[in-house]
């Protein structure tokens, strides 16, 4: 027993040891660690978004930013820049020798090839052609040279009106504006102009009506360049907020002032390696360590205020306590009934309600420890321990004290 307590001994003193030569390797302070790979991974594109993102982190105290939505900037910007450019190239297009106007500044064709046979109509729109998409600079997600049956009531609106009047034998290159092709789709990239290269080989007898040229809901400007930046900087702001929820529980490495005066800093960013990873990892698991001690520390002292009211009632000491009264004739059943909401101690939702049958020996502890106790159709509050619910968890259920609002449904 000796040997095997010094073993442990050797092997947890190794391990420390291990970490401060892994931290000993980088002469940098963990501040400066942080605020490198802020730089480096954040996306903050410029001076001005940086202090948004630093108004982030020191709102974090003051509690101003929790009910900021997410936005998807990315899009927005991609959105915003491809319809300029779309936009441009159109305007080219109105200018360039050989191009007719069906609708100006969105739909252009150019006939590379004259037909001779039958021409398409808005009542005779089922052919066969051969054809190819692309955007106006790249490729057209799964796009190839094709032959097949059209009918164009169920193809895009630009691509139809733009093989209007075709000849058999006939090629034409249509472009086509955003709005006459997916708009601001989300299954595309987003108002991007598309050019079609088609040859038409039949037009069939089959008789299909082409609907009238209707744009899709669309804003001929997705954003303002003002609305952009609006966007970017609360994006900014949100993503500081957010950081900073985490890097808080560095408090024994660095504090916030530390963070913010080496983010405002114009200095070199470090330089990659093996070392600086593994002193980036190390910080890391330091700080997740240290909001599992903090939360279970706070656990203790909400659960110990929280047996100290009247209308509380212990199941376990320390770490399971209930509201309502409970039954004192328990039934040793092993499935139940329930609806259920869990919160945090500050009372965020963590899991919308919902009913459900759980078997109490695959739940949490401490929802298996209550069950027997509850009073069926009787609303109750349990108050559990992060030890009794899902510890070593990296969910947001993990780790955490849960407020469960729970009915046992019985009819």
């Amino acid at each position: 027993m000796t040997n095997l307590i010094n073993t442990s001994i050797l092997a947890l003193f190794l391990i420390i040891n291990t970490f401060q030569l892994m931290f000993a390797e980088i002469p940098h302070s963990p501040a400066r660690v942080i605020c490198d790979q802020i730089k480096k991974t954040a996306d903050i594109p410029s001076d001005n978004y940086m202090n948004a993102f630093i108004e982030g982190m020191l709102a974090y105290d003051e509690k101003v930013a929790n009910d900021l939505r997410l936005i998807d900037v990315e899009r927005a910007k991609i959105s915003f820049e491809n319809l300029e450019a779309s936009e441009k190239w159109l305007q080219k297009m109105a200018g360039t020798d050989g191009y007719q106007t069906i609708i100006p500044q969105k739909l252009f064709y150019k006939v590379l090839k004259e037909g001779k046979g039958k021409s398409v109509s808005i009542e005779n729109g089922n052919i066969i052609a051969n054809y190819y998409l692309s955007y106006l600079d790249s490729f057209f997600p799964f796009s190839s040279e094709v032959k097949a049956d059209l009918d164009l009531s169920q193809v895009i609106p630009g691509m139809a009106h733009g093989i209007l009047n075709m000849q058999e034998g006939e090629i034409r290159e249509i472009s086509i504006h955003p709005c006459y092709v997916y708009g601001n789709s989300n299954y595309f990239e987003p108002n991007k102009a598309l050019k079609i290269t088609i040859e038409l080989l039949n037009v069939l007898p089959k008789k299909t009506n082409i609907p009238p040229l209707e744009a899709y809901s669309f804003e001929s400007s997705l954003i303002s360049s003002k609305e952009y930046e609006q966007i970017m900087t609360k994006n900014s702001f949100s993503k500081g907020w957010k950081l900073w929820d985490h890097l808080r529980f560095g408090y024994k490495m660095f504090d916030k002032e530390e963070i913010i005066d080496c983010l405002r800093k114009q200095e070199s960013l470090l330089e990659d390696s093996f070392e600086l990873d593994n002193y980036v990892n190390q910080i890391h698991w330091k700080i997740y360590h240290q909001k599992i001690v903090d939360e279970y520390k706070n656990a203790d002292i909400f659960l110990e205020n929280l047996a100290k009211q009247t209308n509380i009632y212990c199941i376990e000491k320390g770490t399971l306590y209930c509201n309502p009264n409970l039954k004192t004739n328990l039934q040793n059943k092993s499935n139940f009934k329930i609806k259920w909401e869990i919160r945090n101690r500050q009372g965020r939702i963590l899991q919308k309600e919902r009913a459900e049958v759980i078997s109490a020996d695959l739940t949490m502890k401490g929802l298996a420890k209550s069950l027997n106790y509850l009073v069926p159709n009787q609303p109750y509050t349990l108050y559990i321990h992060p030890s009794l619910a899902y510890p070593d968890v990296d969910s947001i259920l993990g780790d955490t004290l849960l407020v469960i609002n729970l009915t046992i449904i019985e009819e």
